[in-house]
């Protein structure tokens, strides 16, 4: 016990510095965004091949779940042998997303396993083990058998980092029936919860209706599926309604990922502009 207390007045200044340090460069790169990201994405790539490891771990001792991933994986597989990709929803009841014919082949898919995730922050990440390497870019669509999870943000040759659709930058055009209603994205509060705002009065919304990937969107093939609307409420000041609706993919229950990344982005912006 002594010795500590003389370890400490002899360095008490030196230690004392370092700490002051330590607190000043986490002021700094807080309080900036571009700092911020840059830290983030170094430190998330340093540490994973850790979280690798701790992650093989942990499937050791899930290998149950493990195996119902791979069992879905290997129906995706084998359907995609065929004219089109066509998916069980699992998260809602005979409900299913299709890929037609017409634009499959201006998408290419990846499958993936999720290392590491945030959930509790104002911004959430996750890292998945395939990289520029694999084929995998930058805003590439992260998508489960549930639905959306997710954009990737940076690439590494080994791993990507992606911004959770817990994320306030990850907005989806989204769509009802085959009919564009809005941008869903995360309500920025509440784990699982996303929100579409200034939706006009002319497009019928009602509870329990599953909200879907629209034909404009910039990251993710037509119907995958988002969410399950759960309220609505009205905004006097632009006379538009706003509907919640609770994310179908499960953040915590996250094991295997699909990357869906299009060929060629002048073929998708013409395609739009026929429909």
């Amino acid at each position: 016990m002594w010795s500590w207390l003389r370890f400490f007045k002899k360095y008490n200044f030196t230690i004392t510095f370092l700490i002051l340090s330590i607190f000043c460069l986490w002021l700094f790169i807080y309080n900036s965004e571009i700092h911020k990201a840059y830290f983030f994405k170094i430190s998330s790539f340093i540490v994973s091949p850790f979280n690798k490891l701790s992650s093989n771990i942990s499937y050791y001792f899930s290998l149950k779940k493990e195996n119902e991933e791979l069992f879905i994986e290997n129906l995706i597989l084998n359907d995609r042998l065929h004219n089109s990709m066509n998916v069980k929803c699992i998260s809602v009841s005979d409900s299913t997303f299709l890929i037609p014919d017409s634009l499959k082949n201006l998408y290419s898919f990846y499958s993936s396993r999720l290392i590491s995730m945030t959930i509790h922050e104002s911004k959430n990440y996750a890292i998945i083990e395939k990289g520029r390497r694999d084929g995998i870019s930058e805003n590439s669509g992260i998508f489960t058998p549930n639905g959306i999870l997710g954009i990737v943000s940076s690439v590494s040759d080994r791993y990507s980092l992606l911004k959770t659709y817990m994320h306030p930058d990850v907005k989806i055009s989204a769509a009802i029936n085959n009919n564009y209603v809005g941008i869903a994205q995360w309500d920025g509060k509440h784990i699982g919860t996303g929100e579409i705002v200034n939706v006009p009065f002319t497009i019928k919304i009602n509870l329990g209706d599953t909200i879907f990937t629209s034909t404009y969107s910039t990251f993710f093939p037509p119907n995958i599926p988002i969410g399950v609307v759960t309220s609505k409420y009205f905004n006097p000041d632009n006379q538009s309604m706003t509907y919640k609706f609770n994310y179908l993919e499960n953040l915590y229950n996250v094991y295997f990922v699909y990357v869906v990344k299009f060929i060629d982005n002048d073929q998708i912006m013409q395609l739009n502009q026929n429909r």
